[in-house]
């Protein structure tokens, strides 16, 4: 246990106080399939009670604003936020003025949900949960001891639990009991 009572798995979700969301990097090679998973997780989860946030990084210089729509011109005005709103999406464009922190992010925009997946984040000390096709690489992304699990359709001798990319219910509960370790974690979940 640390000193202020908290369990010692406290720093790997954070440390914005009493109402920061569990954290968990979904991490994988380009094309293994963090999209679909994360994409069958959120309703899972959903449905488990959690309100889930969703961050997408990746590491290019590249905006996700769609070159030459309206909000990408005003961005490249000048203008230092941009939002563009309709009846079923707000999205808040901004050029950082340097590049951002996950934890930052995290902060700043995620504090109505009880659990953040980040595709991507492979450098964050957040738990990862490495997602690998056996068609598309035949090594991990990441070191075994970095991660918390992984999902593959490959058989892996490790010491963290490796799951079935067609078993999301499973990966939703082992995901679950990750946020559930959090400090934060009502009883609801």
């Amino acid at each position: 246990m640390m000193s202020n009572g908290q369990s010692d798995i406290f720093p790997l979700f954070g440390g914005y106080g009493e109402t920061s969301p569990a954290v968990v990097a979904i991490v994988g090679r380009s094309g293994s399939g963090k999209t679909t998973l994360i994409e069958a997780l959120v309703p899972n989860l959903a449905h488990r009670g959690f309100r889930v946030g969703v961050i997408k990084h990746h590491h290019r210089s590249s905006a996700f604003d769609l070159a030459d729509k309206d909000t990408d011109r005003f961005s490249r005005s000048g203008a230092e936020v941009v939002v563009g709103m309709s009846p079923v999406q707000v999205a808040v464009f901004r050029a950082p003025s340097r590049s951002p922190d996950i934890d930052a992010v995290v902060c700043a925009h995620m504090a109505d949900a009880d659990l953040v997946l980040i595709e991507g984040g492979r450098s964050s000390t957040y738990p990862k949960i490495e997602v690998h096709r056996a068609d598309n690489s035949n090594d991990l992304l990441c070191d075994p001891t970095e991660l918390s699990a992984i999902v593959s359709d490959a058989s892996w001798s490790v010491s963290v639990p490796v799951l079935d990319p067609t078993a999301v219910s499973a990966i939703a509960g082992f995901i679950a009991g990750l946020a559930c370790t959090h400090p934060t974690a009502s009883a609801a979940h």
